[in-house]
């Protein structure tokens, strides 16, 4: 016993140290994105004005729905747990009748509608926005999320917004406007008071094409960091079983 626990403890050790040095590159690859974030809007505020949210954007959010209601299946509804940064998720679904679509036309969503929760907004220092793609529609939106809209329709692009708003200087200013403590959220009023700079469109789509390019690039390195983690974790169970099995 004591000569298999021994080398279990050095066997982990060493699959812990792994798993630690992939966690730490993932957590270098985020804060390699805030710093780029940071750079690419920090040159565009030196050259461009800034103008309050209120005079760029509208947000609304959407219905509470009893339970009475609900249903088996039909159209989703988009709730806070299905925000998350850049995708939405749907490991927990509700659902309304049908014909809830032709009874809430203003809370049904459509492919690029971009969301923002606004209740318990941030997660691991990331804001919890999100693009819906074409198999998240059609769904109905709740409470506690807000869709945001450019005002001016060909001044201002979703894609910006949604970048803009996850830069680390953007993310600060954001947190200080959070009320409450137990549940912190943002409200409308606090919302519209934060500072966004309009670069012309141009200016904003080669923007956005640059930081995809380089998120894509950031999103396979972790995406190969988490494969290895993942193998660890395995390798450690199967270790655990052949220690059990007498076969170390």
């Amino acid at each position: 016993q004591k000569r298999i626990v021994s080398k279990l403890d050095k066997l982990f050790e060493k699959i812990d140290k792994g798993v630690a040095l992939h966690q730490k590159n993932m957590d270098e690859a985020d804060l390699f994105m805030g710093s780029v974030l940071n750079d690419v809007f920090g040159e565009l505020e030196e050259k461009y004005e800034a103008k309050s949210l209120e005079n760029l954007i509208s947000i609304s959010s959407g219905n509470y729905f009893n339970k009475k209601e609900y249903t088996n299946d039909g159209v989703r509804i988009f709730k806070i747990n299905n925000v998350t940064f850049g995708r939405a998720k749907w490991d927990n679904v509700d659902y309304l009748p049908l014909e809830y679509i032709e009874k809430y036309p203003n809370l049904v969503l459509e492919e690029n509608d971009l969301l923002l929760a606004l209740n318990r907004p941030l997660l691991n220092g990331k804001l919890k926005i999100t693009f819906l793609k074409s198999e998240d529609v059609p769904s109905i939106l709740y409470q506690r999320v807000g869709k945001i809209e450019p005002l001016e329709f060909g001044k201002l692009s979703k894609e910006f917004i949604f970048w803009y708003f996850n830069s680390p200087k953007f993310i600060d200013i954001f947190e200080s406007k959070l009320l409450g403590s137990d549940q912190p959220y943002i409200n409308n009023k606090n919302l519209y008071s934060i500072l966004m700079i309009i670069p012309p469109l141009n200016i904003q789509q080669k923007t956005v094409k640059y930081l995809d390019e380089i998120s894509e690039k950031i999103e396979k390195l972790k995406n190969v960091q988490k494969e290895k983690m993942n193998s660890l974790t395995a390798l450690k169970a199967s270790i655990l079983d052949k220690a059990f099995r007498g076969e170390l």
